[in-house]
């Protein structure tokens, strides 16, 4: 599957997309999964209209976007290990599930970076699911608040929900979810309430008062009355996309960004659908090299050895010019220089993976992101002609104008990293 024909079209809401000329049963390549995933960086929620999916390719899809990630509290489905059901029978009358803004499973130490959700039962009115962006939220405030919210420290924690006593737990009678409450949920973890984006640097506001049951520091009767106030705030209809559902649509949406929750409207109508969650990214480490064969244009072709599959790519060797200039820099992040056939060697693996190159999930394509420039100094610099983005296309520029290629990021056989520049 490529991207030709394929459409994705904004909400004209605070967020959202409409994906369509797209089938999502069938295998996606690696330039329709990066453009995806741009995509769902950028409008926080795709929904991918006219699907044919099953349970299968939920799953494949999931692993795609990056993997399955934890999903406490709920009873898979059987036969599954990944794919839960959010259930309401047409007669069922318990209080509506999730009907409180929330990001999912805030209360673990890494939470899910999206959440997908499949039509599997839609009722003819009614069942919406609101979002709400929290990066535009917090963009939207004076910045004396701004640098009050990113002061604080907030407590998360799952027990008002799904402890014994929680609203799920043994009070909670005929509802036909499978919903698994614990005291392993009276559990807490902190987070700051300002984050910045892991993929692509936005500051935003990272949940609210549901999962945040307190701030760090703070006595409880100032606490929730900020909380309360402030989701009054995170919640304003300017920051809101309502998702009206289709049969056969599937959403995606991103927990580092946006709020959600459900509504109801559709009484004595049964309304299921299946849902996954997507791990949380983080920069990938990646395997030894296999073959290396030399091209005759004198570039060098790389492969993985872990993934065989993936396409050839090859690099233009530096000149021995800019291979000079390069050595006289001496360092690039705080990571020494070698250079040999072309490449900048970066011999700290662990510095570079951390704090200079974000791979995504599964994909060939080196994003240059996390880059402290203050730290940095003079030594990189964003290209303006880029527009200082951060995802998809970021290139950082050494003062003599190499650029560090897009393109795969490898280990040579000696475990070193090996960075790729072009002119």
């Amino acid at each position: 599957m490529n991207v030709a024909g394929m459409k994705i079209e904004p909400s004209g809401q605070a967020c959202g997309a409409r994906v369509t000329g797209i089938d999502l049963s069938q295998t996606l390549d690696a330039a329709t999964i990066a453009t995806l995933r741009a995509a769902w960086l950028k409008h926080r929620v795709l929904a991918f209209a006219d699907q044919t999916l099953d349970d299968d390719g939920l799953e494949r899809f999931t692993q795609a976007m990056g993997g399955f990630g934890e999903d406490p509290f709920f009873a898979p489905l059987p036969g599954r290990k990944n794919v839960a059901a959010i259930l309401r029978e047409a007669d069922e009358q318990s209080p509506l599930f999730a009907e409180n803004w929330h990001s999912d499973w805030t209360f673990l130490k890494q939470p899910p970076a999206g959440t997908c959700l499949l039509a599997v039962d839609i009722p003819p009115t009614g069942g919406d699911t609101l979002f709400a962006d929290q990066i535009a939220a917090f963009a939207a405030l004076p910045p004396a608040d701004q640098a009050r919210f990113a002061k604080l420290t907030a407590v998360h924690s799952a027990r008002g929900a799904y402890a014994p006593d929680g609203t799920y737990g043994a009070k909670d009678a005929g509802r036909s979810m499978a919903i698994r409450p614990s005291e392993d949920a009276r559990a807490t973890r902190t987070h700051s309430l300002v984050h910045s984006h892991p993929e692509t640097g936005e500051r935003g506001f990272f949940s609210c008062a549901g999962y945040i049951v307190g701030i760090e520091g703070m006595a409880d009767e100032q606490a929730f009355p900020l909380l309360r106030d402030l989701l009054a705030w995170q919640s304003r209809d300017e920051f809101v996309y309502r998702h009206r559902w289709e049969p056969g649509m599937l959403i995606m949406w991103d927990n580092r960004s946006v709020l959600h929750r459900a509504t109801g409207g559709y009484e004595g109508h049964r309304r299921e659908l299946h849902r996954t969650t997507i791990k949380a990214w983080k920069p990938r480490k990646i395997g030894s090299l296999g073959d290396r064969p030399r091209g005759g244009s004198g570039r060098l072709a790389m492969t993985q050895q872990a993934e065989p599959a993936r396409p050839t790519v090859a690099y233009k060797v530096l000149t021995a010019t800019q291979m000079s200039e390069l050595e006289q820099v001496g360092t690039f992040a705080g990571a020494p220089i070698d250079l040999a056939d072309g490449y900048i060697h970066l011999s700290t693996a662990g510095q570079i993976d951390e704090t200079v190159v974000k791979h995504f999930s599964g994909q060939d394509d080196l994003h240059v992101g996390a880059i402290d420039l203050e730290a940095l100094g003079d030594a990189v610099r964003w290209d303006p002609s880029r527009g200082g983005q951060l995802f998809p296309h970021i290139y950082a520029a050494l003062p003599l104008s190499v650029v560090i290629a897009y393109g795969p990021l490898v280990r040579d056989h000696a475990g070193r990293i090996r960075l790729p520049v072009a002119e």
